[in-house]
């Protein structure tokens, strides 16, 4: 692309050192408080002042030796110097519906149907005001409006210029809207006032001087909210062809009308189907000019997303349930099949001639026949019989379940053959089993060639163009360059791996396992079983698994005895049998599993953590596929298991890991949406499960435990706990002098870097010092929720996948990075499907100015390190690791509250520090292996 004017002078550097702490020994409890209030809190209660919110300074990129090319999805935003003033004003829409209810459509929504309904209704009226009152809107002027299609309004022209008013109200009928919800609605009152900002200073200085400043204080989050809003008003103003919703995601609504192919809104079953789109974001980088230069951009990506049909609840039940028909009460595994899919769903019915739109909120356990409500005159009706009396409606199916679902406030019965699923709602999370969402992974991965044409296609429909996109763009002296920016990557060598006395170097992200060998290998197994478990296995397959895992096992090295039983088990079966091994000293278990049973698995490990005896799963699927003679599945569960025992399969060869340094990782999983409270009724948090990893045990080794938090706690307070326990287990396990700490992060749920910087780390800090250490620390962030993509500059479409994208090793770490944060990606993986995402990687703190070349190194070393499958990573083991342990605590929560339920009445919010030590490893045989390997 064409050069992205450069700012006119490097960025100065801005650095503050942390701030002084002081002592106490107060015991604190963060229950019953969000993660950033109970963090404020603790740093007050410890006297430790709040921290600055001051990136680390960058520094000079790793040198040029091995640079290629790659092609990103980064496109250009010139500045003009015209001093352009850009005025903010709030609006506020409302109607009353009767003389208590009043409707507010500038109300801000959570759900895709509310959301998108809003803004068409927002937008409808707002246009009807401007056509009707064009002289206080300036129009005459060219007054320039950019409207979110909510409360945001901007305009090039003060509309409330030269008086003293400071706000308008402006009255629309609804007959004179295009929106048919609005035509009964004769008084829709519209009020624009001027905002506690009245204007944006929309300059060539500005957006390069207070958009991109190491001091977060500084930057102006207002300038980067009205540039994406100007990239996405033409999408917004056509609804009929675009689904905007948040964080710049744009979905198409008619894709054959758009030029895409119909293999890109795919059915994926169960009443869903796939919507391509394109997601496009802001970003300030340092551009083709490198350091010491701010650049705004875009950044678009294509993507796919999975949307309800809009289709009868019985037809989307019986493509839910697999059936052709569907003509009674559904069983209570289908119904609650179903209800997972169907709470919180946007439906509407028209039966009765007038159209209402309701939400479900459950399924009921009987049919419209036996299913009555009271009249008021103290007589009671069948809800099939009140339709046929009042609206002339037969039932076709009224043997069905009837939904609940709420509308107005009001909760009624509904016969599902009756009531639609309302268009464009995405499938939540939530609303999928495993196996779909698994589906709609491998329909939604699109190959990099591919890729980059639906990304092409995205910036084309964006409209910017276009005549009115150009206009638009002129008005605001911008400039956007169509043509993706093409940057200098650099090419890391694969690392150098040892298995015993065989040394193997990993090429493109995998290498070949010596075999027969590992580093060190597991604790002898005196006592151990096979189970088979379903109908997936018999006796017989379950003794030449068991004969097969022997005999690899012992030929490397791993000291286990014939197994003590090797039998197929009912499910019932399945607790006694492993408690009774678990009495006879057992040490191992190994579980082979019927595909079409899914609630064991949190079973297992509930047992393996209570019990002490480690429990490998393993599907009847794999095992009939060992037998089959596929070594490499056998290898993979070989090296599962002398990890879990306690052994070390491989180390890595490379001078940045060094004895001197504690490695940890930080991750999370967070409840899903909607999932705040576990248990309706009963007020019990679902928390967030955080996990961590680090080489406590040995430099190269990664053990690891979790903690519970309250849902919107993120990590801030509970790295006290972590660190607390990380570092005492150093004085126990290494022994040995402490010079460094390197934390690898998740990023923040709760937006951006500043809580981190002004909370987390004062916190960490005062930890390392109270525990006795005066190690510095690196804090690095990673994440992969972002959107910007690498590509070969030369794709052969007809590559498979894994040939068309960029090979492990690239390193980017300018021009594409951050002005101002010592940034860079590493993609460390081989993409198997689908296109490659690299992680980003931000140093928020670091304490010995490291050069960025040592960070990369240690970095793409800790890819490495997975131990159990040939393959690099594409995040640093111990964050990689961290993950999974968060997942385990997820695991292992919910089959304990499952199991044994919390008393009525009992509060989550202050259990979970029990929760914790009775689910966690700490103080377990566990807690020095890594058992969730």
């Amino acid at each position: 692309m064409p050069p992205v004017p450069p700012a006119p002078t490097p960025l100065p550097p801005v650095a503050a050192p942390p701030g002084p702490t002081a002592e106490t020994n107060t015991v604190f409890d963060a229950c019953g408080k969000s993660g950033r209030n109970a963090c404020e809190e603790r740093l007050e209660q410890l006297g430790v002042k709040r921290g600055d919110k001051i990136m680390a300074k960058t520094s000079a990129p790793m040198g040029n030796e091995n640079a290629v090319g790659v092609q990103t999805n980064v496109f250009g935003i010139g500045k003009d110097g015209r001093d352009i003033t850009v005025f903010c004003y709030v609006v506020h829409i409302t109607a009353d519906l009767t003389t208590s209810k009043t409707a507010t459509f500038t109300k801000k929504g959570n759900e895709d149907f509310i959301v998108l309904e809003r803004q068409e209704k927002c937008s409808n009226i707002f246009e009807t005001a401007v056509l009707q009152n064009s002289d206080f809107f300036k129009m005459s002027q060219n007054n320039r409006i950019v409207y979110d299609g909510q409360s945001q309004l901007f305009t090039t022209i003060d509309i409330f210029e030269n008086t003293k008013e400071k706000k308008r109200l402006l009255q629309v009928n609804g007959a004179d809207t295009k929106h048919k919800d609005l035509q009964n609605l004769p008084a829709i009152t519209m009020e624009v006032y001027v905002g506690e900002r009245p204007s944006v200073d929309y300059t060539h200085k500005a957006l390069t001087e207070k958009t991109a400043d190491s001091n977060l204080d500084v930057n102006d989050r207002a300038l980067t909210q009205l540039t994406e809003l100007i990239f996405n008003r033409q999408c917004k103003i056509q609804s009929a062809r675009f689904a905007c919703f948040e964080h710049g995601k744009v979905y198409v609504l008619n894709p054959v009308d758009e030029g895409y192919d119909r293999e890109d809104m795919m059915d994926v079953g169960d009443g869903k189907y796939l919507l391509p789109g394109f997601k496009k974001t802001v970003n300030f980088i340092e551009g083709p000019h490198g350091r010491g230069f701010n650049n705004p951009s875009l950044v678009v990506d294509a993507m796919k997303a999975a949307f309800h049909k809009e289709q009868a609840v019985a037809t989307k039940i019986m493509e839910l349930v697999n059936t052709d028909k569907i003509d009674g009460l559904m069983p209570d595994h289908s119904l609650e099949q179903c209800l997972q899919v169907f709470k919180g769903l946007h439906v509407y019915a028209n039966y009765s001639g007038k159209l209402r739109r309701m939400r479900i909120e459950g399924i009921h356990k009987d049919n419209a026949i036996r299913t009555k409500f009271d009249l008021g005159d103290g007589n009671s009706i069948s809800v099939a019989d009140y339709l046929k009396q009042k609206y002339q409606v037969s039932l076709k199916f009224p043997n069905l379940n009837v939904l609940i679902c709420k509308n107005r406030g009001n909760v009624n019965h509904y016969p599902m053959e009756l009531v639609i699923v309302s268009p464009n709602q995405r499938v939540t999370i939530s609303q999928q089993t495993s196996q779909q969402s698994q589906k709609t992974t491998r329909q939604c991965a699109v190959a990099p060639f591919k890729r980059t044409q639906l990304t092409m296609n995205g910036v084309r429909m964006m409209g910017m163009l276009e005549k009115d996109g150009q206009d638009l763009l002129n008005d605001f002296g911008l400039t956007f360059y169509e043509n993706p920016l093409v940057v200098e990557a650099k090419m890391l060598a694969g690392k150098e791996l040892s298995y015993g006395k065989s040394t193997v170097v990993a090429d493109n992200g995998k290498w070949r396992q010596p075999p027969k060998q590992f580093v060190r290998n597991g604790g002898a197994v005196d006592v151990w079983a096979v189970y088979g478990v379903g109908r997936g296995m018999n006796n017989n397959d379950v003794v030449q698994v068991a004969k097969k895992f022997l005999m690899e096992a012992r030929a490397r090295g791993i000291g286990f005895n014939e197994p003590a039983e090797a039998i197929v088990i009912s499910k019932n079966e399945v607790v006694s049998r492993i408690e009774c091994a678990a009495k006879n000293n057992a040490k191992f278990i190994l579980m082979l599993t019927d595909g079409n049973i899914t609630d064991l698995h949190g079973q297992y490990k509930l047992l393996e953590r209570n019990l002490g005896v480690v429990i490998q799963d393993m599907t009847a699927k794999t095992a009939r596929d060992i037998l089959g003679g596929k070594n490499q599945t056998l290898e993979n569960i070989l090296n599962k298991t002398n990890i879990k025992l306690g052994g070390m399969n491989y180390l890595i060869n490379d001078k940045s890991l060094t004895e001197d340094q504690l490695i940890i990782g930080v991750g999370q999983s967070a409840p899903p949406p909607a999932t705040k409270f576990m248990m309706e009724g009963k007020g019990f948090l679902n928390p967030t499960c955080i996990g961590y990893s680090s080489n406590v045990v040995d430099a190269q080794e990664f053990t690891g435990d979790f903690t519970l938090a309250l849902p919107s706690s993120d990590t801030f307070v509970s790295m006290e706990e972590i660190l607390k326990n990380v570092l005492e287990q150093w004085k126990t396990m290494r022994k040995s002098p402490l010079k460094r700490i390197i934390v690898y992060r998740t990023a923040t749920a709760e937006g951006g870097y500043g809580p981190i910087l002004e909370l987390e780390i004062p916190l960490v800090r005062e930890t390392i010092s109270r525990c006795g250490f005066d190690a510095k620390l690196v804090y690095i962030v990673v994440s992969k929720e972002h959107n910007l993509r690498f590509f070969l500059t030369n794709i052969n479409p007809k590559d498979k996948p894994t040939d068309q994208n960029i090979p492990a090793g690239v390193l980017v770490d300018t021009q594409i990075t951050h002005p101002s944060f010592k940034q860079f990606y590493l993609n460390s993986h081989r993409t198997l499907q689908g296109t490659a995402k690299t992680p980003s990687y931000i140093v928020l703190v670091d304490d010995f100015g490291a050069k960025m070349e040592k960070l990369e190194q240690l970095t793409n070393a800790l890819c490495h390190h997975h131990q159990i499958v040939s393959m690099s990573t594409s995040l640093p083991s111990p964050l990689y690791i961290a993950n999974e342990y968060a997942k385990r605590g997820r695991t292992l929560w919910m089959e304990r509250t499952s199991s044994n339920p919390p008393t009525t009445g009992e509060s989550g919010s202050n259990r979970l520090h029990d929760y914790t030590k009775e689910l966690s490893y700490n103080n377990t045989k566990f807690s020095t292996r890594r058992i969730n390997a």
